[in-house]
């Protein structure tokens, strides 16, 4: 599920992709992609469509929500730890 697109007078400022998907580890949640534009940044536009793409799950099971992050975007690892995911082993 593609989650509503954040606009401001009409241009997007961020998009989120939502997937569940049943795996070898079973069913998961994850938010597959999550983009602000570049000019739209360090105002909480991230944060707002991460929480929803929670708040969405959180009736269903299991209710954890994953993100697979490149190593190479120290930026944006930092902004997930920041609102609040943590690295698993």
């Amino acid at each position: 599920m593609a989650l509503d697109t954040v606009t401001d007078v009409g241009q997007p400022l961020g998009i989120a992709v939502f997937v569940t998907g049943n795996g070898a580890a079973g069913l998961r949640h994850s938010i597959s992609w999550l983009i602000v534009h570049p000019g739209a940044r360090q105002r909480g536009i991230g944060r707002a469509i991460a929480d929803e793409a929670c708040r969405r799950t959180s009736h269903l099971e299991p209710s954890e929500v994953w993100v697979e992050c490149n190593t190479r975007w120290p930026s944006a690892i930092a902004f997930w730890r920041a609102i609040g995911f943590r690295e698993r082993g």
